[in-house]
């Protein structure tokens, strides 16, 4: 009787969901990776979850139900793309045209029947220039220039 119990344990520990690490720059696209490994079980469920500057607050934004069908959650943000396969157990996403509020962790979480969800989180940097009172910044330096100007004018006289 303590046989099966083992074997489901085993069962659930062999799961691993591979993720990792992206960088993209400003206005870039980015595949979100998301792959489950080393499982016979069936596949119910994709879930995409997201904490970002954007969204602070947790929000679960994606879901793909095998073998096709996808849904976004809270609003559609159609910069989100599946580029998995629900049946190779790959439930990757691409991102497109990113901005610094997407910068944040990602998660994406296999539902599978019977043992439940397994989840991995990916980090997002995004690398960009914050132009934050850049044409003030501009206008002081134009101004600061025409007056170096006329006093070096002055000066020569």
């Amino acid at each position: 009787t303590i046989l099966p119990l083992i074997q489901i344990i085993l069962l659930i520990l062999e799961r691993t969901v591979i993720g990792g690490n992206k960088t993209v720059l400003h206005g870039d696209s980015v595949i979100l990776p998301c792959k489950l490994i080393d499982t016979t079980e069936t596949l119910t469920q994709i879930s995409w979850q997201r904490k970002t500057r954007g969204k602070p607050q947790l929000d679960s934004f994606f879901t793909v139900v095998p073998p096709d069908k996808q849904r976004y959650l809270n609003g559609n943000d159609n910069r989100f793309r599946f580029a998995g396969n629900a049946s190779e157990m790959d439930g990757s996403l691409q991102l497109s045209n990113v901005t610094l509020l997407d910068e944040g962790t990602y998660s994406c979480i296999f539902t599978l029947f019977p043992t439940g969800d397994y989840k991995t989180d990916i980090p997002l940097t995004v690398i960009g220039i914050i132009c934050a009172g850049l044409e003030e910044t501009m206008a002081n330096i134009k101004e600061e220039n025409t007056l170096n100007s006329l006093t070096k004018n002055r000066r020569k006289r």
